[in-house]
């Protein structure tokens, strides 16, 4: 029971109670353990019968299947729907093997109704709620993204008398799937699925001109069209190709029936899905390289910078906490409590492309701190490689948390703090500066 109070002691709301009120909310607790995947509470589901704190392991906050935050040993839920008898908002799901503390609803109506309990309901409400309200409603609806928003290369043109074997080198060297043929009557277009049945299957000569196996007419889409248009005039011509034309008749690229299937990809929620489910780094990597046609996309769909930012600041957070996993599949459970620490853009939520990582890192102090702080080196280490590897390049001046200066227990950095700003000459104002 000691280890229970000491355990609840650590943590708002309890940190406010006196030794003796501890020790009898102690008293109450029941114990539970839960497996990764694990519902908890469920949305929209029965009300919570108890206020939960958790222990060891972590658990996922969901609002309509869409990650809004993952909560560590040492936070709780439950205490909207216990307080207000409603439904749960979100789903708590056991994000990996958890063991949660469980309070009684009178024990912890009691906490609650203290003045520091209604101060900690209201913070963790606007938090939670803020969060959902940037993951979930910061985004226009994607499927009105233009149609323009799918091109990532111009046209390539040939003559029609051509050979076919160089107009499948063009198709080669301009990286598309389909060559646009200039001929008498007009455009044509030949796609890679032509020379495969047309040429190569037909045992066609390459040296034939590409008018033989060019289409005509073309079935084109207009530049003010959406992608969702596009998708449907590919369907009804039975058509994967469409030369997207401008107002003037001027052909401004072509897009695929893959395109098309690759739109899902620039759905922010769908990229979070990928990346949160990624088997390992290259998954992860693979799924991450989606996120430059995601800032087109929300550019094109005329989204604020300030959300742009915002959202690519979300998107980094779900690499991060993916590589976090992954670390710690690799290496183990850590020694010690710990938090990771985003600094610079992504914390104040203005990420850009060209933004590079800025992090840190932060465990409980220990005896054995020599041992604890070579875990974290490592843990550190291949969080921050996954980062490049994934397109936050490593700072130039090495504000990570691989570097022994940003990475440290939570009784150095309060030192440090205090040095800063006791003794505020220019490195020291700088460092104070990145991290508050």
């Amino acid at each position: 029971m000691d280890d229970v109070a000491e355990f609840l002691g650590r943590f708002p709301p309890f940190d406010r109670l006196d030794d003796a009120e501890l020790a009898r909310v102690a008293g109450s607790v029941i114990m539970r353990s839960y497996r990764a995947g694990e519902d908890v509470l469920v949305e929209d589901g029965p009300p919570a019968t108890h206020f939960f704190v958790i222990r060891s392991g972590a658990m996922a906050l969901l609002h309509e299947e869409e990650v809004i935050d993952i909560l560590a040993s040492g936070e709780a839920f439950g205490h909207p729907s216990l307080l207000s008898g409603l439904a749960p908002a979100f789903t708590v799901r056991a994000h990996e093997d958890s063991v949660c503390y469980l309070l009684p609803r009178e024990v912890a109506l009691e906490v609650l109704g203290r003045p520091a309990g209604a101060r900690f309901v209201a913070v963790t409400l606007r938090e939670r709620l803020t969060r959902t309200g940037h993951t979930v409603h910061a985004l226009p609806e994607l499927r009105g993204a233009p149609v323009t928003s799918l091109l990532a290369r111009p046209p390539v043109f040939c003559e029609a008398s051509t050979p076919i074997y160089e107009a499948a080198r063009a198709m080669g060297d301009g990286h598309v799937s389909a060559v646009l043929v200039r001929g008498a009557a007009g455009l044509g277009i030949v796609t890679d699925s032509d020379l495969r049945k047309k040429v190569v299957a037909a045992g066609l000569s390459a040296d034939l001109p590409v008018s033989a196996v060019t289409s005509s007419p073309l079935v084109t889409v207009t530049s003010d069209r959406l992608a969702f248009d596009a998708m449907i005039d590919m369907l009804e011509a039975g058509v994967h190709h469409l030369p997207v034309v401008d107002l003037s008749g001027e052909v401004l690229g072509v897009v695929s029936s893959d395109d098309l299937l690759n739109l899902e990809s620039r759905n922010p929620f769908a990229l979070r899905r990928a990346i949160a489910h990624a088997r390992d780094e290259d998954a992860l990597v693979e799924a991450a390289s989606h996120l430059r046609s995601l800032f087109v996309t929300l550019l094109d769909s005329g989204l604020s910078p300030q959300g742009i930012g915002r959202v690519l600041a979300l998107q980094s957070d779900s690499v991060t906490t993916r590589l976090v996993d992954l670390a710690v599949q690799r290496f183990g459970q850590p020694p010690v409590p710990w938090a990771w620490l985003g600094l610079g853009s992504v914390a104040r939520r203005e990420l850009t492309l060209a933004s590079d990582q800025d992090n840190a890192l932060a465990y409980a102090a220990s005896e054995k701190e020599s041992e604890v702080d070579a875990y974290f080196e490592r843990f550190a280490g291949l969080v921050n490689a996954g980062l490049a590897r994934c397109g936050f390049g490593a700072d130039a001046a090495e504000v990570l948390a691989r570097n022994r200066a940003w990475r440290m227990s939570d009784a150095a950095w309060q030192r440090e703090f205090q040095v800063c700003l006791e003794m505020p000459d220019r490195s020291h104002l700088v460092r104070a500066a990145v991290a508050f």
